[in-house]
């Protein structure tokens, strides 16, 4: 949360382009991780934390219960909530929002303060699965997120997007992961895979838009 809302701060207050202030956070927050760990995985997560992040109930895996609370809350929170239309509206217009009267700041702290929650909820079901806190754990998983809200018709440029899509273009790229894996294709290509994915995701987001 407070990694979010610094990114946030730097955003809405400092006027830094959204790109570069995730770019050199990211970086950041990556070597204050190392340095604090010495680089070394953290060891001996208490088996309550792992019970709670990889445990089930009834036989569904607790993470598959997070996400669907948390996809609900989404959907909730962008259909039925004065923010989710402020959060559509700033990503597609920003201008126009301001005129609109939708307060700009809040709106972009509020967005990035959610990520960082989300991101570290993502953390601890991850080191509830691994038994252990890797350091190095979750590098190039920007691209996977990027890659599964663009599969669900998420436009990269702002002001579209749906939970529901984006829920179900992370299990197609998980599946095509699995897959690819399955087939013995290397990692190299499955990150080439997700490159292009994004690309070509961008540019039919652009043929669309010119359309429109």
């Amino acid at each position: 949360m407070l990694c979010g809302l610094v990114n946030g701060v730097l955003v809405a207050y400092a006027g830094l382009q959204p790109f570069i202030v995730t770019l050199g956070t990211l970086s950041t927050y990556r070597a204050i991780a190392l340095i604090y760990t010495g680089g070394n995985p953290v060891l001996g997560v208490p088996q309550g934390f792992r019970t709670l992040f990889n445990g089930s109930v009834a036989g569904i895996p607790n993470s598959v219960i997070m996400v669907a609370i948390v996809a609900l809350l989404a959907w909730i929170l962008l259909k039925k909530t004065p923010l989710g239309e402020y959060l559509l509206a700033v990503g597609g217009n920003e201008e126009a929002a301001y005129v609109a009267g939708v307060p700009i700041a809040i709106t972009k702290i509020t967005a990035y303060v959610i990520s960082g929650v989300l991101a570290a909820l993502a953390s601890m079901v991850l080191i509830g699965r691994l038994g252990a806190a890797e350091p190095i754990l979750g590098n190039l998983w920007e691209l996977d997120a990027i890659a599964a809200a663009a599969i669900g018709g998420a436009s990269l440029m702002g002001g579209k997007g749906s939970v529901i899509g984006t829920l179900l273009g992370a299990i197609i790229l998980g599946a095509m992961r699995n897959g690819l894996t399955l087939m013995n294709v290397q990692a190299f290509y499955q990150l080439l895979a997700t490159g292009l994915i994004i690309l070509v995701a961008m540019m039919i987001d652009r043929v669309t838009r010119g359309r429109g």
